[in-house]
């Protein structure tokens, strides 16, 4: 469960939240509900993991810390903290797993102190705010319009674009510019979109009519009014209800992510044994006190500040909603306990892979398992998979897309296989088979998306999430080599007899 709880999912879902919208609470119960159904998949006596669980397992060990180091270094960089020592700290707190020899108790002690310390920040938010998370999430969704109060970071310091943004107003408002620059306006109150622009000076001044959309460029900072109408979201009904998309995309998407979810943590969360009883205890409780806290966190953050999420990263709330709107002596021990619950729980689940690739490695045989099986080979290829795990954070846009593809992975490996043959001794022949054509359509569903367009399906849910169509094809290919294998054996068995 460690594994699962990591800092992505932690950002995920206060982002998810955040952005609001019906399937908001689709999204919670999928994340929730994925673990614990792993949970209750016990392997078979005797079932040993297939050949293919091991690369599998590495490949997913990367992709769940990238995912985790993309979103340290998101939050750093929100925090203006340099993005190189963010990573070297990242890197170093994963490497830690390797050095220690009890890595169990490591895990169980992260991941303890994680989910402590983010507990303790939601119920020390909601001390402070006096409002429990359900009362915030009523006062939200009863909201006419979202505007800027007067105690507002916009109204007071300013809003610092980390990146290019565009904001468009509704009502006639003063912006004030704090950092020289050329801001853009694109005028839409005629036929034709007219854009202007403007060389301003720090303590410049725009006034933006109803419709007018202002660019800001990246690091420029500009102050607005108070009483400024937010664009997004409009107003807590538009936020609870989110834009409706048509019925047959959210469906699919929602069972693309259902799949995707499910698949991936039957590979990552799914036991190896059968589970001790203080550990069927814990896993629920851990999980459901991640995913209810982050949610709780994410409706705190519309009620008292919803606009610091605006232009930001995902998940931007996390480290920006404690500094802008808890005073002293709170902010500190806040913003500590929410700053101690990240880095547990990326080093909990560091560890936590790290001791499933080492129980994959020493249940299965061969040449490479029995190699890892030694405590120099397997340190340096955990060092190898975090030096890969740490480049593939960089690389990718956002840490929940590499997680998408991880345990998407995972769904088109293992589950297929496993409904085909329910972990039966005398069908690994067919997880294999079942495994390898997962992986192949997983990887080439993507590219394939011109081909799939004819078919009147809804090709931007697939491209999401290839474990749709990578799941059946592997258990269509599970299941008639587990056919042909019955029917081979009942064969010799009556060659035999006769």
């Amino acid at each position: 469960m460690a594994a699962w709880t990591g800092p992505a999912l932690v950002v995920a879902v206060v982002a998810r939240v955040t952005s609001g919208g019906l399937e908001a609470p689709l999204f919670i119960l999928a994340v929730l509900a994925a673990p614990l159904l792993a949970l209750l998949a016990e392997p078979a006596p005797g079932m040993l993991p297939s050949s293919a669980a091991l690369p599998i397992g590495l490949v997913m060990a990367v992709c769940v810390l990238g995912s985790s180091i993309r979103a340290m270094t998101d939050l750093g960089h929100i925090l203006g903290w340099p993005t190189w020592g963010i990573l070297g700290s990242a890197v170093a707190l994963l490497l830690l797993p390797a050095l220690w020899a009890v890595r169990d108790r490591v895990s169980l002690v992260a991941l303890g102190l994680g989910v402590g310390g983010l507990l303790a920040a939601v119920v020390g938010f909601g001390h402070v705010a006096d409002a429990s998370p359900w009362a915030a999430w009523s006062r939200v969704a009863s909201r006419s319009a979202f505007e800027l109060p007067a105690g507002s970071p916009w109204t007071r310091d300013g809003f610092r674009a980390l990146e290019p943004v565009s904001l468009t107003l509704t009502e006639p408002r003063r912006v004030t510019v704090m950092t020289a620059g050329v801001y853009r306006v694109t005028e839409h109150d005629r036929a034709q979109p007219i854009v202007r622009e403007w060389r301003l000076t720090v303590g410049d001044s725009l006034v933006l009519r109803p419709g007018d959309t202002l660019s800001i460029p990246s690091g420029s900072r500009v102050r607005f009014e108070a009483g400024t109408r937010l664009p997004v979201p409009a107003s807590g009904m538009e936020w609870a209800d989110g834009l409706r998309a048509p019925r047959a995309r959210s469906v699919a998407g929602w069972i693309g992510l259902a799949v995707t979810l499910s698949g991936g943590a039957m590979a990552v969360v799914r036991p190896l044994a059968p589970l001790a009883r203080g550990a069927a205890l814990l896993a629920p409780v851990t999980a459901l006190g991640v995913v209810l806290a982050a949610a709780s966190w994410g409706v705190y953050a519309v009620d008292a500040g919803p606009e610091l999420s605006i232009g930001m990263p995902p998940g931007a709330t996390l480290v920006r909603l404690v500094p802008a709107v808890v005073p002293e002596p709170w902010r500190a021990g806040l913003f500590a306990a929410v700053l101690v619950a990240l880095v547990a729980l990326l080093v909990a689940a560091a560890a936590a892979l790290h001791q499933r690739l080492v129980d994959l490695a020493e249940l299965q045989a061969g040449r490479v398992p029995g190699l890892l099986r030694r405590h120099a080979v397997r340190s340096s290829a955990w060092v190898v998979v975090v030096a890969v795990a740490a480049a593939a954070g960089l690389w990718v846009a956002e840490g929940w897309s590499l997680l998408l593809h991880g345990l998407g992975l995972g769904a088109a490996t293992v589950l297929g296989p496993l409904l085909a043959t329910g972990d039966a001794p005398d069908a690994r022949r067919a997880n294999l088979a079942g495994a390898l054509a997962g992986v192949t359509v997983f990887v080439l569903t993507p590219h394939a998306t011109e081909w799939l367009a004819p078919l009147r399906v809804d090709v931007a849910a697939i491209a999401q999430y290839p474990a749709l169509i990578a799941a059946p094809a592997a258990w269509l290919v599970a299941t008639a080599i587990r056919a042909s294998d019955d029917a081979r054996a009942e064969m010799v068995a009556a060659l035999r007899r006769h």
